[in-house]
C-alpha cells in the first residue's frame, strides 16, 4: 500500500489510519517509530513535521528543521531535483521517485501528496531512506505492513516467484516490465520474463539459491518488457520464505541508462582511437618525409653545389698559378675569392651534415652526439656538459636519429633563444629504458604559448620533437618556467 493511503489530513493534525491500526496514530508517534526518514512540507517547501530518522539523514536536530524551508538542507542538485518532483506531485496528483547516487549506500527519495481531496491545504510528504538490498530482503521476513512499505516504494523492482512463478512484484517491477497491475504479472513464469539469450544463466542461477541457499552475487542480464523492448539490468536474489513457501526474492535494477551510456562511450573510445592511430601514421609520414626531404637536399649539396664549390676553387687556383704578371691587386682578389669559395665548403659541409649526419649510420648515437656538441661549443661558446653511462655501441637506428635530432633542435633552440651559459645532456639506460635529458640554465619560456599552433602558424620544433618520440612509443616531457630554464625529458624502450 503506498503511504499516503494511510495519512489523513484533519484540523486536529495527521493521523494514521486504514491498515496500520484499527486506532488513529498521532502523526510524530508514527514518524518517529518507522525506520525511514519523512518529513512534511507546505507547498511552499517549509518543513511542519519531521521524525527522527530525517533528523538523523540531514544530521541536525528536530526544532531547526521546523518551520525552515527544507531545499536548505539537502544538496543543491538534490533540492534542485526535489523542487521539480513536489510541482510534478502537485501538477499531476501522481508519486516521484528518484535516487540520489553520491550518498553510500544511495538514498532514495519519494515525494507524495497528502490528501488529494484538500485543495485548500494541500501538504506534501518526502520519503528518504538509505537502500540496501539487506534491508529489503529483511522487510520480507517483516510481518508489520509498514515495514512492507519500504519494499513498495523501493525504485528497484522487488519480484518474488515461488517455483519459478511470479507471487509477487513491487511498482517499479510493473512499471519496468511495462505492465498495468501486479496482476499483469501474477503466476507468470520467471523465465518468460527474462530474453531468451540470457534465461539459462539465469536458470542456472535460480538453481544455486534453491540448491546452496545462499543469495547470489550482483550480475547483468536481459528482460523482455511486455511492449517487446529489452532492458539491461542488474539483479541478486537469496532464498526466503514468503507465505510459508521456499521461494527466491530477487531485486533488480535498471540500468539501460548506464549500459547505453557505456556503448556511447565503448563508440567514441573506439573513434577517438582511430584518430588517434590515423594523427600517429600522419605524423610518421610527415616525419619520414621530413627525413626524405632532408637526406635528399644534403645530397644535393654534397653531389652537386659541393662538387661546383670544388671545382670553382681548383679554377680560381689554377688562374692565379697561371698568371704570368698579375698585378698584386688582381693577385689578392683571387686569393680572397679561393679562401672565400673553401669557406663556402665548409659551411656545406657543415649544412649538410645537419641536415643528413652520416655518423649516425657508420658510427652511431654517442660519436654523433659529441661532434655535435664540439661543434656548438666552438661556435656558440656555451658549456656543455655531457654526460653517459650503460648505452650500448648501437640500438635502433630510427631510435639514434630521434634522438639526435631532439638534442639538435634543444641545442639550436638554446642559441636562438634560451641565452644560456650552461647546458647539462645526460644519456643513460636504467634498466631497458634509455634516459635523455636536456637541460640549460637559460631564460626559459611559457610552454602554452610555445606549444599553440595557431592558423597563422607558430612554433613546430617542440612539436616535431613530441611525434618523434611518440611514434618510438616513448614518453616526451618538458618543463620550462620564466627565468628557470628548460628541462627536456625523453624515455625510450631500448
Amino acid at each position: 500500500m503506498k503511504i499516503r493511503n494511510a495519512l489523513t489530513v484533519n484540523e486536529g493534525g495527521v493521523t494514521i489510519k486504514g491498515p496500520l491500526g484499527e486506532e488513529s496514530i498521532h502523526f510524530q508517534d508514527f514518524f518517529d517509530s518507522i525506520p525511514i526518514g519523512c518529513l512534511v512540507i507546505d507547498t511552499k517547501g517549509i518543513i511542519e513535521e519531521v521524525n527522527r530518522t530525517m533528523v538523523a539523514i540531514i544530521s541536525t536536530n528536530h526544532d531547526s528543521l521546523i518551520g525552515s524551508s527544507f531545499y536548505g538542507h539537502f544538496p543543491i542538485q538534490t533540492s534542485r531535483r526535489m523542487k521539480e518532483g513536489i510541482e510534478e506531485v502537485l501538477r499531476k496528483s501522481k508519486d516521484v521517485h528518484f535516487r540520489d547516487y553520491e550518498s553510500q549506500p544511495y538514498l532514495s527519495h519519494t515525494i507524495t501528496l497528502l490528501d488529494k481531496r484538500n485543495d485548500k491545504r494541500r501538504r506534501i510528504a518526502i520519503l528518504t531512506y538509505h537502500v540496501t538490498d539487506k534491508m529489503i530482503e529483511k522487510a520480507f521476513y517483516e510481518t508489520e505492513e509498514r515495514s512492507r512499505q519500504l519494499v513498495e516504494l523501493s525504485p528497484d523492482t522487488i519480484v518474488v516467484h515461488t517455483e519459478m512463478k511470479v507471487v509477487y512484484i513491487n511498482a517499479a517491477g510493473v512499471h519496468l516490465f511495462s505492465a498495468t497491475t501486479p496482476e499483469d504479472l501474477i503466476g507468470k513464469h520467471m523465465l518468460d520474463l527474462i530474453h531468451p539469450e540470457d534465461r539459462e544463466f539465469v536458470r542456472m542461477r535460480i538453481k544455486q539459491i534453491d540448491s546452496k541457499g545462499t543469495s547470489t552475487p550482483l550480475r547483468e542480464y536481459r528482460i523482455t518488457r511486455f511492449d517487446g523492448g529489452i532492458i539491461d539490468v542488474e539483479a541478486r536474489g537469496t532464498l526466503i520464505t514468503y507465505k510459508g513457501k521456499p521461494s527466491n526474492l530477487v531485486i533488480i535494477r535498471d540500468i539501460s541508462a548506464r549500459k547505453a551510456a557505456e556503448r556511447d562511450l565503448k563508440t567514441l573510445n573506439e573513434k577517438l582511437q582511430e584518430e588517434q592511430n590515423h594523427r600517429k601514421l600522419l605524423s610518421k609520414r610527415l616525419i619520414d618525409l621530413l627525413e626524405k626531404d632532408r637526406h635528399e637536399v644534403a645530397m644535393e649539396l654534397h653531389d652537386h653545389i659541393g662538387q661546383l664549390l670544388t671545382t670553382l676553387k681548383m679554377d680560381l687556383e689554377m688562374i692565379s698559378s697561371e698568371l704570368k704578371h698579375p698585378n698584386e691587386s688582381l693577385q689578392y682578389r683571387i686569393r680572397s675569392a679561393s679562401k672565400k669559395t673553401a669557406y663556402a665548403i665548409t659551411d656545406l659541409k657543415k649544412i649538410a651534415h645537419g641536415l643528413m649526419p652520416g655518423m649516425i649510420i657508420n658510427l652511431g648515437l654517442i660519436p654523433s652526439l659529441q661532434a655535435l656538441i664540439n661543434d656548438v661549443k666552438a661556435h656558440a661558446g656555451i658549456k656543455i656538459h655531457f654526460f653517459t653511462q650503460g648505452i650500448p655501441g648501437r640500438f635502433d637506428l630510427d631510435k639514434e636519429l630521434a634522438l639526435y635530432r631532439i638534442a639538435q633542435e634543444a641545442l639550436s633552440n638554446v642559441i636562438k633563444h634560451a641565452h644560456a651559459k650552461q647546458v647539462f645532456i645526460n644519456l643513460f639506460k636504467k634498466e631497458q629504458t634509455i634516459q635523455f635529458a636536456v637541460e640549460d640554465d637559460g631564460v626559459g619560456f611559457k610552454i602554452d604559448e610555445k606549444m599553440c599552433i595557431t592558423s597563422d602558424g607558430g612554433p613546430l620544433g617542440l612539436h616535431i620533437m613530441r611525434e618523434r618520440i611518440v611514434q618510438l612509443g616513448g614518453e616526451f616531457t618538458i618543463d620550462s618556467r620564466m627565468g628557470g630554464g628548460t628541462h627536456i625529458l625523453v624515455e625510450l624502450q631500448l
